[in-house]
């Protein structure tokens, strides 16, 4: 509704594309949240069919527990090494993050 999340909010930031920065379309934003949250998803489902299936024990568990602290280094390497302090659901979707603007 407001664009934003509550963090991004406080902090007083917001998601921008590169080439314009302008508002992301949506098949950026969904692209971008896709390979951020693709991953403990994956675990979630895979966890939810694994109930019903023995023969996938606790695969499920290991995705999601160990895409935490994946995403976490992900973001510190993004942070530290990477030109432009992009992450790489930011360099897959063609967007970054910045401080908010003022508003016209």
């Amino acid at each position: 509704r407001w664009g934003t999340s509550v963090g991004k909010a406080l902090f007083e930031l917001e998601v921008v594309k590169v080439d314009t920065a302008a508002r992301p379309p949506w098949s950026a934003a969904i692209r971008r949240s896709l390979i951020l949250f693709g991953l403990p998803t994956v675990g979630a489902l895979i966890e939810a069919v694994s109930e019903t299936v023995a023969a996938l024990g606790n695969i499920g568990d290991i995705i999601t527990v160990a895409s935490l602290p994946l995403l976490a280094f992900l973001l510190l390497h993004g942070s530290l090494r990477t030109p432009g302090k992009r992450a790489p659901w930011d360099r897959g979707s063609g967007t970054m993050v910045r401080y908010r603007g003022r508003q016209r």
